[in-house]
């Protein structure tokens, strides 16, 4: 008889190597949540600095609502996209995106006076 021609045998769903890299990520993952809660969440100089983060934050909210022509295009977009504005959520979406240091300086930016010489 004629041989019989065998297509390839398909491989499982989850291979050795898709399993080894779960088990990587998951550990990465681990050991970044670790590092977070130590330098992070419960480091005592971020924590006696999150009164003013808290204040810096809130006060870039209500510039941002009063001043909306400030906001970056791209959000005052979203706000005139809909029939009813979505003030808020835009000012909160632009803000949750801004790095510790670029909001720092942000609010350096709006309201410290800058420094000149006499």
């Amino acid at each position: 008889g004629t041989p019989r021609v065998r297509s390839p045998r398909p491989r499982p769903p989850t291979s050795s190597r898709t399993v080894n890299e779960a088990l990587q990520t998951n550990l990465a993952m681990t050991g970044l949540r670790s590092f977070m809660f130590k330098n992070v969440y419960t480091n005592k100089t971020a924590k006696s600095e999150e009164e003013k983060a808290d204040r810096m934050l809130r006060t870039l909210y209500l510039y941002y609502r009063d001043n909306i022509d400030k906001l970056p295009k791209m959000y005052i977009d979203i706000i005139n996209k809909d029939e009813e504005p979505k003030i808020e959520r835009a000012i909160c979406d632009y803000i949750s995106g801004m790095s510790d240091t670029y909001s720092i300086n942000t609010f350096r930016k709006i309201y410290i006076p800058m420094s000149w010489d006499i």
